[in-house]
């Protein structure tokens, strides 16, 4: 994951690209981004993104998810406060 002043991206590692190769990374504006929430699940957590676009939300497994969750809010939350 990559997380900027307006947008995170999702890529995935070398080990997911080894098993499905063709995925592509995943754009996504913090602007678009109306909640976020961690689920726990086996070995790694689920990140659920609900945005505010006909995609309705992307689901995405996660090391360190309740981690990640707090870098996207807390990027978001701050990108919001800049006029």
């Amino acid at each position: 994951m990559r997380l900027y002043r307006d947008a995170v991206v999702f890529e995935p590692n070398r080990l997911n690209r080894a098993f499905t190769p063709n995925v592509p990374a995943i754009h996504v504006a913090l602007g678009r981004i109306d909640d976020v929430s961690v689920k726990a699940a086996f070995l790694t957590s689920i990140i659920t993104l609900k945005l505010s676009s006909p995609a309705g939300s992307l689901r995405l497994r996660c090391w360190r998810a309740s981690s990640v969750a707090a870098q996207i809010e807390a990027v978001k939350h701050a990108s919001s406060d800049i006029p």
